[in-house]
């Protein structure tokens, strides 16, 4: 019996991962399809606004329009580019405003928290996978915001620079610190796979050391400091051109 149920959930994992891509695969399909009608609609908006100055409704309409069209395109943008396992040239500043975008679907992240973005103007563009790179920002992101949760001061700062051939993302948050050993196990080869009793912070933290395995080849470095205050990440990025 335990030897069928285990097949059943081996199913339904496999299953559920096609799905899975099948609906990432589908957004862009989706978003198209809702951005024809709202372009109809915040264009009759302009035109209404146009007509009945004095009418501020057709204003707004035109405005949440564009928070609309806004949202979609960081949708499309990010299924996109999640799937793309292949070694290309990338806008790390691009990326992370796209990234950062996408968790203010994080009810807590966007109503909650502080937070301060310093993005080098005149950062260099560098060849990598959009995957490895915004996975290890989601999971130090993800980890960082169970840190927060019960801080009194909530914030996080993402600052990008660029050293020595390198591009440079500081990622600073409030909350909670990580011990020693916490921080060991970030960087261990060795991940703690038991999912039964598995307490939250532990699946954070495999997450974050997951993705720094798979980064390992692009050699891309992460270091991890926090103490009673804050927590600090830092991702050294080289820069590639050819």
């Amino acid at each position: 019996m335990t030897q069928q149920s285990d097949h059943i959930k081996s199913f339904y994992d496999e299953l559920l991962r096609t799905r899975l891509f099948s609906f990432i695969n589908a957004t862009p399909g989706f978003v198209h399809n809702i951005s024809n009608p709202l372009t109809i609609i915040a264009t009759r908006a302009q035109l209404l606004q146009l007509k009945m100055l004095q009418n501020t409704d057709f204003k707004k309409m035109v405005e949440q329009s564009k928070i609309i069209e806004s949202m979609l395109n960081n949708i499309v943008y990010i299924s996109r580019n999640i799937l793309d396992q292949k070694f290309k040239l990338l806008n790390i500043n691009e990326l992370l405003k796209n990234e950062l975008t996408f968790l203010l679907t994080d009810l807590f992240f966007k109503h909650n928290v502080e937070k301060k973005y310093q993005l080098h103007p005149n950062l260099p563009k560098t060849k990598g996978v959009y995957f490895h790179i915004s996975t290890v920002f989601f999971c130090v992101m993800q980890l960082q915001f169970f840190l927060m949760r019960d801080a009194v001061e909530k914030k996080v700062s993402v600052r990008t620079s660029e050293k020595d051939n390198n591009i440079i993302i500081d990622i600073t948050g409030t909350g909670e610190r990580l011990s020693e050993v916490e921080v060991n196990q970030i960087f261990s080869k060795s991940i703690n796979l038991e999912t039964d009793d598995i307490k939250p912070k532990q699946l954070l933290i495999n997450n974050l050391a997951k993705s720094c395995q798979i980064t390992s080849d692009d050699n891309i470095i992460l270091v991890v400091e926090s103490n009673p205050y804050q927590t600090h990440y830092q991702m050294v990025i080289p820069i590639i051109h050819e």
